[in-house]
């Protein structure tokens, strides 16, 4: 038999192991793969034709990588003066990364090559992908600082420093597609030339400073009337020498009623009661180093013998990048009740948030993809709010504890680039595998949440809202125009924590709920795609009337649609951009949850069993898990609504096949004291 190679890599692989389960239909015994020796597990005979055995996946495409934290801290404190200490603090985090990837060879039959897809079923080398990295962080923090009597029951205290910080990191990465030895992972027995330029995000050296100034005064009455004054100057080498300096100055003060008032220091029912206020500016750096010019590395093919090739990255970004800045309002109150067995917290809080540093999508007909620039503004308000009972209720020698937080947060856009729509971040049509890839983003829009999502939906009647279909083919219509609508970001927040002690043993929980947005997941594309969702099932297979539909009648009205079917309920129906796989609207829903988010448990072994502590003085054994438990509402068919399609960049409310699935976390530990 003769081999010939394709140094390219199927597709599919791409999208990751949660992708190729979701090519499996229900009804196909995908544990019976497992044996990728057994007649269907093998490679040429899996019986899917756009994705790959997942167990082959899961042996023969690996990443295996290490990490090395080192870190460092030493503090050195003089007192100058009574009423006077000088304090210096050397901090550092160096971290040491390397990790390879590798893909296997694939070996195809004869006949698998002669008949099946040639993308998929073609013999293809091994590739290998190994990256060195290097970061360091360290932090110099020096200051004086003091707390003095002025006279009878005034105070103040004081503070006055700055801070350097220093940060490098260094890369080095290699690869080869090409591999002419099986499953020996090693760049150097590659055909041709290692590839340096695949990977942009590697073979880099970078290094940034960040130098800062700043001072409090606080003044103080009984201790029970304060007013706190600050101001902090950063001076960020991320950003231009004019853009480079800034200043954020914050206020608060405080009262505690409860000590102020003769009548209330003694009260049996009230026990604490505390207002506040607070006003602040902050500002911050959203920036990786050298991001205010264009960068370019090369492409795949050079350097091609002595020959260089560059091509632009495709981001451009805006050289006059200023910082973002956050400016805080907000009052308090604190009430204890019961010798502080009932607590309660409440806050108000305005937030306008200006000068935000956004990806921006823009035309590719400038070169680039995507732009960099102070692209919006928002503000925030809510409430948050906290309640703590302990104990809620006694039982017996145990005791049974109950805290409760809610946050209600609205946000609204103030201001865009050019007071014009903004794109921050989505897939634009790349998320999902399957052709019809609808058009789903986060959008900045002026009076709309921060952020909406715009995306494709069906063409529709504007007094009824109905979906308008073809009076022939009884099919929908991708309306022309995108929508705006819904919002990326959570309203309500609620965490719920009881918890349950008895002398050495303890038990708690966290629920908490998230609600008020929206998300849109890529998994019912792909579902619809590979034929396993419940859409695609709802009417077996057969032709149907579209629910809820309107067409034109020969009059050029809209009336309701009863007998009007789809001219195929089958595959033609579910995939394409003019269908049902178009639409993104049909895989947007609510993303509202409840989450059992983390159980522990801990006990420490009673002394006597230890030597009385004359040695050890505690061991505690305990159990934790995360995620455990999550309840979604109808609307949402496809999981857990915080997994997003990408970590970076502006995406929020996006989830895909090409990601990872949800995962349940198990722990323990044992702790021991002497």
């Amino acid at each position: 038999m003769t081999i010939s190679f394709q140094t390219t890599f199927p597709g599919a692989y791409n999208g990751g192991l949660f992708l190729l389960v979701e090519q499996t239909a229900n009804n196909i015994p995908l544990l019976s793969y497992k044996d990728q020796n057994s007649k269907y597990g093998q490679f040429s005979n899996y019986y899917d034709e756009y994705a790959v055995n997942p167990y082959w996946l899961i042996q023969n495409i690996r990443s295996k990588g290490r990490q090395d934290d080192i870190l460092g801290n030493i503090a050195v404190n003089y007192q100058v003066l009574p009423w006077l200490k000088a304090t210096a603090r050397l901090s550092s985090n160096l971290s040491f990364t390397n990790q390879t990837n590798t893909n296997a060879p694939v070996f195809v039959s004869d006949w698998a090559a002669a008949n099946r897809s040639a993308v998929q079923y073609s013999n293809k080398l091994g590739s290998v992908f190994t990256d060195q990295r290097f970061t360091s962080r360290i932090n110099l923090d020096y200051f004086i600082s003091g707390d003095h009597n002025i006279v009878n029951d005034f105070s103040f205290r004081y503070l006055l420093g700055g801070s350097l910080r220093d940060s490098r990191s260094k890369d080095v990465a290699v690869g080869g597609n090409n591999l002419v030895v099986p499953y020996l992972y090693n760049v150097a027995v590659r055909s041709g030339d290692a590839n340096v330029s695949l990977y942009p995000n590697n073979n880099y050296s970078i290094e940034s400073k960040l130098l800062s100034a700043y001072g409090t005064v606080g003044f103080s009455y009984k201790r029970w009337a304060n007013v706190e004054f600050t101001g902090r100057n950063d001076w960020d080498s991320r950003l231009l020498a004019q853009n480079r300096s800034f200043f954020y100055p914050a206020a608060n003060m405080s009262i505690v009623l409860s000590d102020a008032i003769p009548l209330l220091q003694n009260s049996a029912l009230i026990s604490y009661v505390k207002v506040r206020g607070a006003i602040s500016k902050s500002g911050n750096v959203n920036l990786n180093p050298y991001s205010l010019s264009a960068t370019y590395s090369q492409p795949a093919g050079f350097p091609f013998g002595s020959t260089a090739g560059f091509s632009a990255n495709g981001t451009i970004p805006s050289a006059n990048l200023k910082p973002e800045f956050v400016n805080t309002k907000e009052v308090g109150l604190e009430l204890g009740f019961l010798k502080n067995r009932i607590n309660l917290e409440a806050t108000y809080f305005y937030q306008n948030n200006t000068n935000q540093i956004l990806q921006v999508s823009q035309s590719s007909t400038t070169g680039y993809t995507t732009g960099l620039a102070n692209a919006a503004a928002f503000k925030n308000y809510g409430v948050e709010m906290d309640l703590r009972l302990t104990p809620l209720v006694k039982i017996g020698k145990g005791r049974i504890d109950l805290k409760v937080n809610a946050t209600y947060n609205d946000n609204k856009v103030t201001s865009t680039l050019g007071n014009v729509p903004v794109v921050i971040g989505g897939n634009n049509g790349f998320i999902q595998l399957a052709a019809g890839t609808p058009t789903v983003n986060n959008i900045a829009v002026v009076g709309k949440p921060a952020f909406a999502f715009q995306m494709t939906d069906y063409l529709r009647d504007s007094v009824t809202g109905k979906v308008i279909v073809d009076a022939k083919t009884g099919n929908p219509t991708q309306s022309p125009a995108l929508i705006v609508t819904g919002r990326t970001l959570p309203v309500w927040i609620v965490g719920i924590t009881p918890a349950f002690s008895i002398g050495d043993f303890s038990f708690s929980m966290t629920w908490d709920y998230k609600g008020g947005n929206n998300f849109y997941s890529g998994l019912g594309a792909d579902e619809d795609f590979a034929g396993i969702s419940a859409a695609s099932a709802e009417y077996g297979r057969k032709r149907f009337v579209f629910p809820n539909s309107v067409y034109k009648d020969a009059g050029g009205k809209y009336v309701p649609n009863t007998n009007i079917v789809v001219q195929d309920g089958n595959y033609a129906f579910f995939n394409g951009a003019n269908t049902r796989e178009g639409i993104a609207t049909n895989y947007y829903a609510s993303a509202a949850a409840w989450r059992l988010r983390e159980v522990n448990i801990s006990y420490n072994i009673p002394l006597k069993w230890i030597g009385n502590g004359k040695i050890i003085k505690r061991v505690t054994i305990a159990a934790v898990g995360k995620n455990l438990f999550l309840i979604v509402p109808k609307s949402n068919l496809w999981g857990d609504p915080e997994f997003n399609y990408s970590t970076t960049g502006n995406t929020f409310g996006l989830a895909s096949g090409f990601q990872s699935p949800a995962s349940r976390l198990f722990g323990g530990s044992l702790t021991v004291q002497f």
